[in-house]
């Protein structure tokens, strides 16, 4: 299953449409995430929020798991990159399997959609990586919401141990990820396994300027990072993987945009992010189809796979006041186009069809989560809250992800024509004598009703419903301090 991390929270601003681009910096030094919203979380967690609880204890649970795990490093694999260098990450295509019919199983074939488990397993350094990744991030999370020291400092010994140690670490490159035994020593494809590097340092970010994280290791950290960004940006094998067409070429703009900002090369950062459009035009279809991920043997999961590199493109291009997530192409290409075109899929009972080999993995439906919730965060509406409920096994879907994802509820109706400009975000105004608004917390508990002031909770306060008359609609607001 791919192991996938959470876009966003769930709009603290009951799914307002504006970004917090340049603000989010500053306040809350990440790019996945929204600042206000982790705030809103971290407020409704002290305040035991029943809501939330049930969650938040599973992240801790999680992270306090983690806490007895690790450290790894590129040195504990049992084989070696052709480079004869343990520094080196070295992995083999998950898809190829030794031919059954050679007595040394090469060259290895290749049967697409389908796990070698082997792959996964102590030879390699792609299980181990991701796992490190995921630890990191998960400490993040438990640290920033209980600022206890220990998941800090077990922030600070696994990326010393995995990037900094020089006894222990990976050189910054990818050069023997993918190796296709019996035909190559690296694949260009192996370059997304450092994905999820991203969610890494954002928990990196998080410690910043504690006792926990010394300025030696970061000055060290971002040299790695810098490095690897150079090799991304000139080796002959990455940029081939920059200009794929499908989703490994998305994946690389997550990651050269995101290290890009992390490193505060805001030039580069915007010359990527404006490069996203050109995917749009090319990836997407005019109905929303993602024609080279749909003829995959899992059309579902590349569908969603490529999406959600795109989204978290659209994230980023906030920082550099890029608006990605209403770019039409020529022909009506957009991010939009593309998530209704699969939304109707997260039902089970609508089945894809088309080019499914059932020999494949199975698809994984909580990858609908993100792209659907920050479908209503994005564009409103109700459709994609809908969707969200027909997935299968909902206790199962809940629990696969962390609560950021999901425990604010979504707006029970939004009427967008009736939410006048003068009623958009800043507070109330211009609301017509007589009018009631209620206005209700972060769980959906009503907290107040008044006439035309906000309430002096607005700080926790994520929508509010006018009642006027026999007018009944939700509004879109950031009700500020």
């Amino acid at each position: 299953m791919q192991k996938k991390l959470l876009m966003a929270f769930c709009c603290a601003a009951c799914f307002a449409t504006t970004a917090f681009a340049q603000s989010d910096p500053a306040t809350f030094p990440v790019f996945n995430y929204y600042a206000d919203i982790w705030k809103q979380a971290k407020s409704a967690i002290a305040a035991k929020d029943s809501t939330f609880i049930t969650s938040y204890n599973k992240i801790i649970h999680d992270a306090d798991s983690m806490m007895l795990q690790g450290p790894w490093t590129v040195m504990d694999k049992t084989t070696l990159a052709a480079s004869g260098n343990k520094h080196d990450f070295y992995g083999i295509g998950i898809y190829l399997w030794p031919d059954p019919s050679k007595s040394n199983g090469l060259p290895y074939l290749s049967l697409d959609g389908q796990t070698n488990p082997a792959t996964q397993g102590p030879a390699y350094d792609d299980n181990r990586f991701q796992t490190m990744q995921r630890c990191v991030e998960q400490m993040g999370f438990a640290y920033y919401f209980t600022q206890n020291a220990k998941y800090a400092q077990k922030i600070d010994s696994v990326v010393k141990v995995w990037f900094l140690n020089p006894a222990t670490k990976m050189n910054p490159n990818m050069n023997y990820a993918q190796a296709w035994p019996g035909v190559s020593t690296g694949r260009p494809e192996g370059i997304i396994a450092s994905r999820t590097n991203r969610g890494l340092l954002d928990a990196v970010s998080l410690i910043k300027g504690t006792t926990y994280w010394s300025k030696t290791s970061d000055d060290t950290l971002n040299k790695w990072f810098s490095d690897y960004l150079n090799w991304l940006s000139t080796n002959s094998m990455a940029l081939q993987e920059k200009n794929a067409t499908n989703n490994h070429g998305t994946w690389y703009d997550v990651q050269a945009a995101y290290y890009a900002l992390y490193l505060g090369k805001t030039d580069v950062a915007t010359t990527i992010l404006n490069g996203v459009k050109t995917r749009i035009n090319t990836q997407i279809d005019t109905n929303g189809d993602q024609p080279q991920e749909s003829a995959r043997t899992r059309p579902l999961h590349y569908l969603c796979f490529n999406l959600e590199a795109m989204f978290r493109l659209a994230r980023m291009a906030e920082f550099v006041n890029i608006d990605l997530w209403n770019y039409k192409g020529p022909k009506g290409q957009s991010l939009k186009k593309a998530l209704d075109y699969i939304a109707p899929y997260a039902d089970s009972s609508v089945h894809w069809t088309r080019n499914v080999d059932p020999a494949a993995d199975p698809f994984d439906y909580t990858e609908f989560l993100p792209m659907l919730r920050m479908g209503t965060i994005k564009y409103g509406g109700t459709n994609y809250e809908k969707q969200l409920k027909k997935l299968p096994n909902q206790k199962v879907v809940l629990a696969l992800r962390d609560f950021t994802l999901f425990a604010i509820p979504a707006p029970t109706s939004v009427n967008h024509a009736a939410a006048t400009p003068d009623r958009l975000a800043g507070g109330v105004r211009g609301v017509q004598k007589g009018a009631e608004i209620r206005y209700y917390s972060l769980s959906g508990r009503l907290i107040h009703t008044l006439g035309n002031n906000a309430p002096a909770e607005n700080g926790v306060c994520i929508r509010s419903i006018f009642l006027n008359h026999a007018t009944e609609f939700e509004r879109e607001a950031v009700l500020r301090r």
